[in-house]
């Protein structure tokens, strides 16, 4: 059970709070979103452990799931932000 977990948390999440972050709720279809999400997420996990790993950061389980909690984290920040200047702008 924690094995389908930390998959969902490293593979799906990352992308899937960026790809609200990018695209509105109705842009793109739940389909499109779920495909977005998979990629994104695969993408940046690849790219943030490998200049990690070249920077000398020891590439362990703990690292990447920090970094798939920090790309969730920056995901929804800029959703948020993306929410709070739409609101302001339609007011």
């Amino acid at each position: 059970m924690e094995k389908i977990i930390l998959l969902i948390y490293i593979l799906f999440l990352p992308g899937f709070s960026l790809s609200h972050s990018f695209f509105k709720g109705k842009e793109i279809d739940l389909a499109e979103r779920i495909g977005l999400s998979i990629v994104l997420s695969l993408s940046l996990i690849s790219f943030m452990t490998f200049y990690l790993y070249l920077v000398g950061v020891k590439v362990k389980k703990d690292t990447i799931i920090i970094e798939a909690g920090l790309i969730i984290i920056i995901g929804l920040l800029f959703y948020f932000v993306r929410l709070f200047i739409n609101r302001k702008n339609s007011k």
